[in-house]
């Protein structure tokens, strides 16, 4: 690393990390990672139909023992009859079929028992990004790990829509507590429960939390940032 000129992260969390080995906090700058805006993005909210609640939550990306399924899935026996008759559980994500048997036992047997809450529709291309985020109302990021800037995270933005994720590291740099989603007590399966409960009944918490989101940096703008970046680090060099 002492090679290096300087460092960029798309994440304060992770300088923090680097600092904390003993780099220069000097010697970082931080970028936010760009993102495409495809053109069917619209951020609407989901039609509702007459008594609905806004009860459609999906969980995105990898399926592994860090990010949390399970921890998702165990939180759903919190939950009681009246909350689990609003609650949907939209499923996207690849990679069960290669973790350890366990951990694929207990997702099927969570699978199978709350077979009336759960669609589980396995892996999902990027261009179908749109119309599967304008089919739910809440992503949940459960992971058991820091993350550092979690794509997931800021793809539901990009689509409008309010992001529960764990309490650490990157998660909680990206959402704000109370203003574009809600932070739960990472690893802690009720926790998770008591947020799910109370974006089933608090009907103003919705509309709070999706007026309190910003579209993410776009892929040009964080392009611009890096050069500049560039060019300040490079000077007369030139």
């Amino acid at each position: 690393f002492e090679l290096i000129d300087h460092f960029i992260s798309p994440s304060h969390f992770l300088i923090d990390r680097y600092v904390n080995w003993g780099i220069d906090r000097e010697r970082f700058s931080m970028l936010e990672n760009g993102q495409i805006i495809p053109p069917k993005l619209s951020g609407k909210k989901r039609e509702l139909r007459k008594g609905e609640k806004r009860g459609r939550f999906a969980y995105f990306g990898q399926i592994n023992t860090f990010k949390g399924l399970d921890l998702l899935l165990e939180s759903l026996e919190y939950l009681d009859k009246k909350q689990l008759k609003e609650f949907d559980l939209h499923i996207h994500g690849s990679g069960l079929e290669n973790q350890p048997e366990q951990f694929q036992k207990m997702v099927a047997k969570q699978l199978k028992k709350f077979s009336k809450n759960i669609t589980f529709y396995g892996p999902y291309e990027p261009d179908e990004l749109p119309d599967l985020m304008s089919d739910v109302d809440w992503v949940i990021v459960p992971s058991f790990w820091w993350e550092n800037s979690p794509l997931v995270i800021q793809e539901a933005f990009k689509f409008g829509r309010p992001v529960i994720a764990a309490d650490i590291g990157g998660m909680a740099e990206k959402v704000t507590d109370g203003k574009n989603g809600l932070h739960f007590k990472a690893r802690n399966p009720r926790d998770l429960a008591d947020k799910i409960a109370l974006a089933l009944t608090d009907e103003s918490l919705y509309d709070k939390l999706y007026d309190g989101i910003n579209i993410p940096l776009l892929i040009e703008e964080s392009a611009i940032e890096h050069i500049g970046l560039y060019e300040s680090q490079l000077g007369d060099s030139l």
